[in-house]
């Protein structure tokens, strides 16, 4: 007997359409809008994770790299159309959602299921919240591998990025450090190897005659665009008029024109006025 193969299981889109196309905005339609969005983002983070898997080296960081894959795949959507009337009903607008985007989509969905009158089990209640409450444990515990913990009494660090005079000025530095500098931020955009070196010894040498931690991130420079010479063209003429900070006219811009190439002499109706 032939084996009998099932069909393919269709694949959601990785991004989902929230526009409203015609009618007025309503609960229902809301709800089917928040449920297509989940759909995409969770699909396109699942593949998102495939490319990165050969990379995803320690286990510690998965879960992490799960929530950044998904708020990449939230942020391919215009979420305005949908926005306001989350906002009108009280619920989330998913504009600070990137600690624990999956959590967020399922608690909206869930206040919008109640609002047409489904009943939303309370074990999906419960697991959502403890979503949200472990994935901001993780935040701050990564957040705290790599910036270092917030000094006392801030619950904030200052992040400081190193102009280029930070490698060879050390006072300069040990100041920055003295007032409080937590994290020094090179920009491997600009300068070079030896500059970066010299900047992080001077980081660390500063750290231990204050007796104040200073982190020291370098923040890769990625891919550019270089253009070369560009052909100049045509000029292109201006004409502007005067105003001041308020946009009263001051001067009116003022142009000569004519029909052929001969000198004319200047009358007044070859003037142009542009107010």
């Amino acid at each position: 007997m032939p084996a009998i193969r099932r069909p393919p299981r269709p694949r959601a889109p990785e991004t989902a359409d929230l526009r409203w196309r015609g009618g007025a905005p309503d609960v229902p339609g809301l709800l089917a809008r928040i449920h297509d969005l989940r759909a995409a983002v969770l699909a396109a983070a699942r593949a998102q994770l495939r490319r990165w898997a050969p990379h995803l080296v320690d286990p510690a960081y998965r879960a992490s790299a799960a929530n950044l894959a998904a708020y990449i795949a939230l942020r391919r959507h215009d979420l305005r159309p949908i926005q306001r009337y989350l906002a009108s009903l009280g619920l989330s607008s998913l504009g600070r959602c990137e600690g624990h985007v999956r959590a967020s989509l399922d608690a909206v969905a869930q206040a919008l299921e109640r609002m047409v009158g489904r009943r939303v089990p309370a074990r999906r209640l419960g697991t959502v919240a403890r979503a949200m409450a472990r994935e901001q444990a993780l935040l701050r515990r990564n957040a705290d591998r790599l910036f270092g913990p917030p000094p006392a009494p801030r619950w904030t660090r200052f992040m400081v990025t190193l102009a280029t005079e930070a490698a060879t000025d050390y006072a300069f530095v040990r100041e920055l450090v003295r007032h409080g500098m937590d994290v020094a931020r090179i920009n491997c955009a600009h300068d070079a190897p030896a500059q970066w070196i010299a900047m992080a010894r001077h980081v660390r040498r500063a750290a231990r005659e204050t007796g104040r931690a200073c982190r020291v991130l370098m923040d890769l420079a990625g891919p550019k665009l270089r253009t070369g010479p560009v052909r100049t063209g045509r000029p292109v003429l201006r004409i502007r008029a005067a105003r001041d900070a308020e946009g009263t006219l001051l001067r009116p811009g003022l142009r000569r024109s004519r029909c052929d190439r001969r000198p004319r002499p200047r009358r007044a109706k070859d003037r142009r006025r542009c107010d």
